[in-house]
Order: structure tokens, then C-alpha cells, then sequence
């Protein structure tokens, strides 16, 4: 590592360290955020010498300014409400530079015995449940990002939804950045009680202009039989460090499906750990990137099948052009006592022009007999003879191209069920 690398190290975590000072004794949290900055202190910030950022480049990060934590900024609900799906006019949630701003949030329509508190607000009436959860979760982290997010965030946010409540309605949560934001670490703690049903929508409404490092963290508990749906859409920013964490913790017969959708920016990382802790837990992963220019986007993801009868599927995809990059390593750990699982993982990407790289990384680690798991990996270009066929058909170069890339998208773009989040997605991405 060269001096001006550690030099500029050495200043980023001056800033994140005063950063820290000014939080670790403002809420009931403080213990919790001292744990937290000890275990990133373990950790260090991260390096290309990692396997996890081999692909990742971190220049840009050193780089960064992040300025003292200042008031919260005004937010107009004119400036964002173009921005809330239909489907959610009155079940979300808004942030505003990494801080949960409940008087513009509306969730009028979700059931009164739903809890929504601040993460502080939390401490005092689940308290146990929190403070056990976290410290155990601390304690595994690997993730210096994940680490800095409990350690950092302003405000966050939880959700109790007890035994037996179905939300039809899709819960949304919105992240306002504004122009003087140089730094955000949004939490969300949800925890889906017993036999629940609730889907969430996770998006951006990003109005900076220069570089700023986001650090968004989503932590699931699913109690027995609960299911979840999540979707995020993450549109290009090509200032935007972006560093996103999602844990999830699943017990018996439940049911944990992700879809992620994404533009890239400047760097865009998403770090996803799915622990299957109890027998019939069961997780899908998906994903499609849609990279151009100079995005970069970088999934890493862990799947821990505990206990027997689980299963997970792990299916990305990337589309990519110009000098775009990506890179994709899922990995299924299958412990001894999970006889049974079923584990499928499969990165596919299609490179649009010769300066795109893809780099794949697949893996299992089985210590199970009775196991039914596999992994792949495909780099291609447009078929050639399907462009030709199209072609001949009457279509334009352009139309056969576009109709190939749609049926190779169709795939993950199908999981999501709301019309107006599909056409949002299909507007700023394709």
C-alpha cells in the first residue's frame, strides 16, 4: 500500500471517527455503537487484497470527505411524493440523509397493532430481544460497512409485526438524499412475527451532485411460517459510493425472497447474509444489473443452511456495456446437520461491447451428505443467428437487439408484481 493511499486512509477514518464521537453517547444505543466501532476497528477498512473486494475499486473511497453530522434538512412532501408508488400512498416510510423522518412518513394503512419506533425508541420497549440480537450479530460480522452502519446511523427505524398479521398493501421505504449530505447509514430493523406476510419496496430519490458514501443496512427476523417479499431499486448515480448490507435470520417453515435491481454507480456493493437457522426455511436471491458507461456493480452474497429441509436459489444477472464492470461470488455453506438442502446458484452475464468485465464467483461449501446443490457461471455476447432471424423478420438492428435484451431481463424483471415500480425500473434503467 502506497503512502498516499495510507494517508488518505488515515483521514477517512479521522472524519468516521469524529463522526462516531458525536453519536456513541446521544441515544439509548450507546453500548450497542461502541460494540459496533470496536468490531470495524478489528476489521479495518477494506482492500483489494480481500477476496470479498478483489474486484472492487476502493481509490475512490479513500478519497472521501465526510463532513460533521449536521440538522436534519428540511424535506417538502412536494419534492418526494412523485416518488411513492401508487401501491404505497399510504404504507411508507421516509428517510432523509440516512435519518428516519416519521412526520412525512405515511402508514395510515397498515394494521394498528403493526409497531413502528425509532431504533432508539426500540431499546426501551424490546429491548432484550435487540440487544441480543445485535451483540450476536456483531460478534459473526465480517463486513466493516455493516459494522459502520450500527455504529453510525442518526436514526433508525423499527418494525414489529405480531403473530398472524397480513399486510397485502407493499410497505415502502424511501431514502431522500439531499445536496448536503456527504455521508448516510440508514437501518431498518424488521421483525416479521409468526405465520405474518408482508412485502417491502426499498428505492432512492437521490438529489447530490458530488460524492458522498452510502451505508444502508436492511436486517430481517422471520419468525416461524412468516414470508417476506423485499424489492430494491437502486437507479445510477455516478457519485454515489454505495455500500448496502442486508441480513436475514429465518426460523422454521419460513420464507425469505430478495429481487434487486440495479444501475451501478461510481461503486455499488451489495452484501447480502441469509442464515437458514431452523428446518423448511427456505430463501430465493435474485438480481439484474444494467451497467453502462463507467458503472460498477458488485454483489457478494453468503447463504447458511443450519438445520435440515432448507433451500435457497441464487440467480443473478448482469447486462453490461461501454467500460462498465461487475462482479458477482455467492456462496452456499451447508453445515452438517442440514441433510436435505437444496441450494442452486447461477450468475449469468451478457457483455454489449469489448471494454465490459464480468467476474463470476460461485461457490459451495458442503459438509452434508444428503445434499442437492449445484452452481454456475455464463459470460456471453447477443446471439448473432437469433439477431439475424429477428432481422430478417423485419425488424431493425436496433428492434432485435432491444427484443433480446428485454427476453434476457424478462427472467428477473417477472418477479416483480407491481405495475408502476416495473415501469419506474424500465424508465430509468433500460
Amino acid at each position: 500500500m502506497t503512502g498516499l493511499i495510507k494517508q488518505k486512509q488515515s483521514l477517512l477514518l479521522s472524519h468516521l471517527e469524529a463522526q462516531f464521537e458525536k453519536l456513541k453517547e446521544a441515544d439509548a444505543l450507546c453500548s450497542l455503537r461502541q460494540l459496533a466501532w470496536k468490531k470495524f476497528q478489528e476489521l479495518g477498512l477494506p482492500n483489494r487484497a480481500q477476496d470479498a473486494f478483489k474486484y472492487v475499486s476502493l481509490h475512490e473511497l479513500h478519497a472521501l470527505t465526510i463532513d460533521q453530522i449536521c440538522d436534519i434538512p428540511e424535506v417538502d412532501k412536494k419534492h418526494f411524493e412523485s416518488e411513492v408508488l401508487p401501491e404505497s400512498k399510504h404504507s411508507y416510510f421516509l428517510f432523509v440523509d440516512g435519518c428516519f423522518y416519521p412526520s412525512l412518513s405515511n402508514f395510515s394503512a397498515l394494521p394498528l397493532q403493526i409497531k413502528v419506533l425509532s431504533l432508539s425508541g426500540a431499546m426501551h420497549s424490546h429491548k432484550a430481544f435487540l440487544q441480543n440480537h445485535l451483540q450476536q450479530q456483531m460478534q459473526r460480522e465480517q463486513d466493516p460497512f455493516a459494522a459502520l452502519n450500527l455504529a453510525l446511523h442518526s436514526n433508525g427505524l423499527f418494525v414489529y409485526i405480531p403473530p398472524k398479521i397480513v399486510v397485502n398493501t407493499p410497505i415502502q421505504c424511501l431514502q431522500v438524499v439531499t445536496e448536503k449530505a456527504s455521508f448516510t447509514a440508514p437501518r431498518m430493523q424488521i421483525v416479521a412475527g409468526a405465520h405474518t406476510q408482508t412485502k417491502w419496496i426499498f428505492s432512492y430519490l437521490d438529489y447530490k451532485s458530488d460524492a458522498y458514501l452510502s451505508l444502508p443496512l436492511l436486517d430481517f427476523t422471520l419468525e416461524e411460517s412468516a414470508e417476506v417479499h423485499m424489492y430494491s431499486a437502486e437507479y445510477h448515480k455516478e457519485h454515489r459510493l454505495h455500500f448496502s448490507s442486508l441480513r436475514a435470520a429465518l426460523k422454521k417453515n419460513t420464507s425469505f425472497q430478495a429481487t434487486h435491481l440495479s444501475a451501478g454507480g461510481r461503486v455499488s456493493r451489495v452484501n447480502a447474509h441469509i442464515c437458514l437457522k431452523e428446518e423448511g426455511s427456505r430463501t430465493q436471491l435474485k438480481g439484474l444489473f444494467n451497467l453502462c458507461g463507467k458503472a460498477a456493480s458488485h454483489c457478494h452474497l453468503t447463504v447458511e443452511h443450519k438445520a435440515p429441509d432448507t433451500s435457497s436459489l441464487q440467480h443473478f444477472k448482469g447486462i453490461l456495456n461501454d467500460f462498465s464492470r461487475s462482479s458477482f461470488e455467492g456462496k452456499t455453506k451447508v453445515d452438517s446437520e442440514a441433510q436435505g438442502t437444496r441450494a442452486y446458484q447461477l450468475n449469468n452475464n451478457l457483455l454489449l461491447s469489448t471494454g465490459a468485465i464480468a467476474n463470476s464467483k460461485p461457490n459451495l461449501e458442503i459438509f452434508a451428505d444428503d445434499v442437492k446443490a449445484s452452481h454456475g457461471a455464463t459470460v456471453s455476447q447477443l446471439n448473432e443467428d437469433q439477431l439475424f432471424y429477428l432481422e430478417t423478420r423485419g425488424l431493425s438492428p436496433i428492434e432485435a437487439r432491444e427484443m433480446l435484451l428485454n427476453a434476457y431481463a424478462q427472467e428477473i424483471m417477472q418477479e416483480i408484481p407491481y405495475r408502476s415500480l416495473k415501469e419506474q425500473i424500465l424508465r430509468e434503467m433500460f
